[in-house]
């Protein structure tokens, strides 16, 4: 056990072990990686967003422009410009243009033929340039070579002034369908417009060209790059692509992440820091279980390990603490049960054989060696088999009972009663000189005289045959010879007649010195005598019943010796079967004893005029079962029982209590059974008159095989032919039948 113990505290320490590996690698396999992935994820959308709002301001600033060159195309001067061609003089240097942010203004004819280029100076005038040279044809040009059919057009591409942002405008006449030529207004993509756009976002934009990508990071031709150049910057990369979808470089947008790799750096702390209390906890946890559990529970085992190897152990439950020490009260209080248990006789609550001859040698031992008085007294209760077999072994138990009772209430507290077994008892008595002990044993015998036991009206008196011994006897020499003295003495008490006290030492206590052959001659006669007591117990006992059964059935008229006349009937039935004689003696006892359980009937139910309903009837089906519950006590009744209890089965199965049928049916109910139902139908009820003799055995013949066993029934028909039983008869037999009869 110890071993046991000592490996559940070692699994103990493995289990924490292991929850703390378990917690790591949760760590390191899932948790870390998951911060990681959501971290990169949290990056992967600041980056989207900033990208979305970079592409969203160059359209924007594409849309401003569009909106000044269409302002521009609708101007009269332009008009006139397109119309007179390069020969027109128009001072377009006294013009200023809204948006200074514009770098170039071309001016072209309705066949995309150049009239005129300006560029943006000083104070946003415009200033007349030679490139591209006038009447040069631009439809080459990419503003012209992106849907040539629309009127309105703005977007970004290579040319031989750079990479531009353009916008594209018709110049209409004053109809609004008749083209006069275009004006196109460009822009780079330099740094200043970049810084503009990056004001507006938040975020620094930038364009570099396709070939310097972020290092080990390859940006995809329709999607983005995500690159951290430090614990706070954040890089995100975009392949821009120009209105004819040819890639131009890379959008850069570059902005502080700082905050968000704080947030993480705490998040990732806080698990860490959750963990590590977790794993801590868990080896709390196991000190606090091998500290409040597992050592006391040791200690403990070592204990109760002395203790079964007989050592002496101060207590249990010393120094314990916790569960161990409610386990150890536990044992404590389980011990002090055994203990009481192992030297009380269950049944009595006297002391029991073993621990009384453990303090008989102790007393007997101190007598001697003190020369004190010591006396001691061997009893047993009269006639106590017989009584057990008539009441039952209920209620010789409560006779064990009452006589442990009544010695109990007349010793003293000094005293030691014990039950030696079965009906045997004695009383040890120190201090105490044979005189005193008789005068005790006395009061005892008085007092038990003076009770009654008995059930359901029959009673009988309790009566004890007691032997004294004390140390003054001769031959006391030792404690088995001081108590075979005290047996013999019992014994001389029952051959002098029962009821009475004999001292050892007395004459009339000593064994008898006879001749075997007489002392068998004595022997037999004993056993004849207490046979014939026990058959006039018996006899006493039935006819007491018989009694009982005539005050149940006083209860009504209609049913006045119906017990003694089924008796009559079902001997009758045995005879006539040429039954034993043994077998007609059960019989007989079982038809007067087959209605007995009617007795916890209401008589609502039992004289009712009427019919029964459903619920009333299955409480008088109930009576052959409780009549076998008040015969179940007598041992001397066990034959009549399966008689009594299976009187109301019928032959086909259809009876109850348990619906046996044919030759499972025991032949005595089978006979009672024909007995009940001829007395029963002959007989007169508050509900209907009875039959004749003749109505009745027809009855009977029509019920052969179904509900009466055939040859019960022939042969109760053939005896009361053979008696000749007719109507006049049934009142005769009636007066004559009595409880006693055989």
């Amino acid at each position: 056990m110890q071993a046991r113990f000592v490996r559940s505290s070692y699994i103990l320490a493995a289990v924490a072990i292991a929850w703390a590996g378990g917690i790591g690698l949760l760590h390191i396999a899932y948790l870390q990686p998951s911060l990681l992935r959501q971290a990169r994820q949290t990056e992967v959308r600041a980056v989207a967003e900033w990208l979305r709002l970079a592409n969203q301001a160059l359209r924007s600033a594409r849309g401003e422009m569009l909106r000044i060159t269409a302002c521009w195309a609708s101007r009269a001067e332009v008009k006139g410009h397109c119309l007179g061609g390069s020969a027109s003089r128009w001072d377009a240097g006294a013009c200023q243009l809204p948006d200074r942010r514009i770098h170039s203004v071309l001016v072209c004819n309705r066949r995309k033929e150049l009239i005129s280029a300006w560029r943006v100076g000083p104070g946003g005038r415009l200033v007349r340039t030679d490139l591209p040279r006038p009447g040069e044809d631009l439809r080459d040009l990419s503003a012209f070579r992106l849907s040539p059919a629309a009127r309105r057009i703005s977007g970004v591409a290579n040319t031989p002034w750079g990479l531009v942002m353009f916008a594209r405008c018709e110049v209409t006449g004053p109809t609004g369908s008749e083209r006069l030529g275009y004006v196109v207004t460009m822009r780079p993509l330099d740094e200043p417009l970049l810084a503009e756009l990056s004001a507006a976002v938040g975020v620094n934009i930038a364009l570099q060209p396709a070939s310097s990508g972020p290092p080990g990071v390859t940006v995809p031709r329709f999607g983005q790059a995500v690159w951290r150049r430090d614990e706070t910057t954040l890089m995100g990369f975009q392949v821009l692509h120009d209105s004819f979808g040819s890639p131009v470089g890379n959008l850069v947008v570059e902005g502080d992440a700082g905050d968000t790799h704080r947030r993480l750096r705490a998040f990732e702390r806080a698990v860490t820091i959750t963990l590590l209390w977790a794993i801590g906890f868990a080896m709390l946890m196991v000190t606090v279980i091998h500290v409040l559990v597992s050592r006391p529970t040791a200690s403990l085992l070592r204990r109760v390990r002395r203790l079964r190897a007989g050592q002496e152990v101060e207590s249990l439950s010393a120094e314990l603490r916790g569960e161990a020490l409610a386990l150890a009260e536990e044992f404590e209080e389980l011990l002090r049960h055994v203990e009481e248990v192992s030297r009380t006789d269950a049944l009595t609550g006297v002391n029991n054989r073993r621990h009384f001859q453990q303090i008989f040698t102790e007393e007997f031992q101190r007598a001697r060696r003190y020369s004190r008085p010591l006396a001691l007294a061997v009893m047993d209760i009269d006639f106590f088999k017989a009584a057990n077999d008539a009441f039952g072994h209920q209620a010789g138990d409560e006779i064990l009972k009452l006589f442990a009772r009544v010695i109990t209430e007349n010793i003293r507290a000094t005293d030691t009663v014990a039950r030696l077994g079965g009906d045997e008892f004695a009383v040890l008595m120190p201090e105490t000189t044979g005189e005193n002990a008789a005068r005790v044993a006395e009061r005892i015998r008085t007092c038990l005289g003076q009770q009654a036991v008995g059930r359901e009206g029959v009673e009988m008196t309790l009566t004890t045959s007691i032997g004294v011994v004390d140390m003054t006897v001769p031959g006391a020499d030792n404690p088995e010879a001081f108590f075979n003295l005290a047996d013999q003495a019992l014994y001389a008490a029952k051959r002098a007649g029962r009821n009475r006290i004999c001292r050892a030492g007395d004459p009339e206590c000593q064994p008898d010195q006879k001749t075997p052959e007489a002392s068998q001659e004595r022997v037999d006669s004993l056993c004849q005598e207490l046979a014939r007591l026990d058959a006039k117990f018996k006899r006493l006992f039935v006819d007491a019943i018989g009694g009982l059964i005539s005050a149940l059935e006083a209860r009504d008229i209609h049913t006045a010796n119906h017990s003694a006349k089924v008796r009559r009937y079902a001997s009758m039935i045995a005879r006539q079967m040429q039954l034993p004689e043994r077998a007609l003696e059960h019989i007989a006892r079982a038809a007067m004893l087959h209605d007995i359980g009617k007795i916890g009937l209401p008589d609502s139910v039992l004289l009712k005029e009427g019919g029964l309903t459903d619920a009333e009837w299955a409480l008088v089906r109930q009576h052959p079962v409780m009549s076998v519950r008040i015969m179940e006590g007598m041992a001397f009744l066990d034959q009549e029982i399966p008689a009594v209890r299976y009187h109301h089965e019928r032959y086909d199965g259809s009876g109850y209590p348990e619906g046996l049928s044919g030759s499972s049916i025991p032949l005595a109910a089978r006979i009672l059974s024909v007995a009940d139902a001829f007395d029963a139908m002959t007989s007169s009820r508050v509900y209907r008159g009875g039959k004749s003799v003749a109505e009745a055995l027809e009855e009977l013949r029509r019920g052969r095989g179904t509900q009466f066993d055939p040859a019960v029934v022939d042969a109760f028909l053939a005896a009361i032919e053979a008696e000749g039983i007719d109507d006049e008869h049934l009142a005769e037999m009636a007066a004559s039948s009595s409880p006693g009869g055989a």
